[in-house]
């Protein structure tokens, strides 16, 4: 696994008595090294942003299990431990690429947030009072972070949204909904989120124009908001559901305020789904044909054009893994003897990923610097990773 602005991958391994290490491989470098803390039974490792900030927990002899922040340039190990804690739990969920990260804690009797800044080594506890649970889902790369909450009083589920940098708070309640749950789902760098409400409404909320948006596709019985794409042009997809409860693709751009349904030309709406996208609003996933088999589909969402990627023969899905900034798609015809592959946008290039003397190839994902990771399995049966950087 990696980050898509490192050339860094992480990963873990284990030794012949059972005993489990992460590892980060710099690609620029060649050079591998071992992640294990002094005294540790077991390293797990859980994400890493693009200056090559891993964190992960770890395991002692008698069982109990330690949350940390490793920096691969400054081989540095720092073990996460938010103050005042009452109970020794401690739960990372994301760090973003200024090195700020949030998790979960227990204090005060009560369940708590905490942002960690590792440049600062500061500690934030969100814990306010007449909350009975606090969950923080993701932080922005600007600092921002969303989670949920349940209130004392009325046993309702909040959602809010707090910025480090202002140290300030934001409750969200849906105007003209007072009294329904609200849970969020995604945040961009733009301060852009989104999430439901009620009995499942999706909705928009701009934090620096205090704006919300419904987010219902016209004519849907049901719209589902998934993703949020991330730049300034408040960019949504997800799915939608119309009264025969065919399934459709939606872009909504609320800069435009026009919603689109992506349907790509020859298939069928069996089961859709949204892959991956990028920054340039170039947005990739599954649909099927009529013959029942996995098509991939690219859509440009400023050309508004399509490009399907069908099954190279009857036993073949596409798989898609996901899209870079610079439009390379990456992923793999699945079979029990497929391979992976390349798509170039701007290029419109096809080229086959098969590792040499493989006997399957697949393939994880793609950087922003073109390079792929993937596994490569022989005769035998064993899974080998792999990094292809294509000259």
């Amino acid at each position: 696994m990696g980050h898509l602005n490192s050339r860094k991958v992480f990963g873990q391994f284990s030794d012949s008595n059972g005993r489990t290490y992460g590892f980060v491989y710099d690609s620029e470098k060649d050079q591998y090294t071992r992640i294990a803390l002094p005294g540790s039974t077991g390293v797990y490792l859980n994400a890493m942003n693009a200056s090559g900030q891993i964190i992960g927990s770890y395991n002692d002899s008698s069982g109990r299990s330690y949350e940390f922040l490793y920096d691969s340039e400054k081989d540095r190990y720092t073990v996460i431990n938010p103050p005042g804690l009452t109970v020794p739990y401690r739960g990372l969920v994301a760090i973003n690429d200024s090195g700020q990260m949030i998790g979960h804690c227990y204090s005060n009797d009560e369940n708590c947030v905490f942002v960690y800044d590792s440049e600062k080594d500061n500690y934030i506890i969100l814990n306010t009072p007449g909350w009975t649970y606090d969950a923080a889902f993701e932080i922005s790369n600007s600092g921002q972070v969303i989670g949920n909450y349940r209130g004392y009083s009325d046993d309702r589920d909040y959602s809010f949204l707090y910025d480090i940098e202002s140290d300030t708070y934001t409750m969200m309640d849906i105007p003209g909904f007072p009294r329904v749950d609200i849970d969020v789902e995604g945040i961009n760098d733009f301060g852009q989120v989104i999430g439901h409400y009620g009995d499942g409404y999706s909705f928009l909320y701009d934090s620096k124009k205090g704006t919300y948006t419904p987010i219902n596709y016209p004519g849907s019985v049901y719209t589902n908001a998934e993703y949020i794409i991330n730049n300034s042009r408040g960019q949504v997809t997800g799915r939608f559901w119309d009264s025969n409860d065919s399934e459709y693709i939606f872009l909504y751009d609320s800069e435009k305020g026009t919603y689109t349904k992506i349907d790509p030309p020859g298939l069928n709406n069996y089961n859709p789904s949204v892959r991956g996208f990028n920054a340039s609003g170039q947005i990739i996933g599954h649909y099927h044909d009529s013959d029942g088999r996995r098509c991939g589909f690219l859509y440009d969402s400023v050309k508004e054009t399509y490009v399907v990627f069908p099954p190279p023969d009857s036993t073949y899905g596409v798989e898609f893994a996901n899209i870079n900034d610079s439009g390379q798609i990456a992923g793999s015809y699945g079979s029990y003897n497929g391979y992976g592959f390349l798509y170039d946008i701007e290029k419109d290039e096809n080229t086959r990923v098969d590792y040499p003397n493989s006997y399957r190839t697949d393939v994880r994902g793609i950087n922003n610097f073109g390079q792929i990771i993937g596994v490569y399995s022989n005769s035998d049966g064993n899974q080998y990773p792999f990094l292809l950087k294509f000259e």
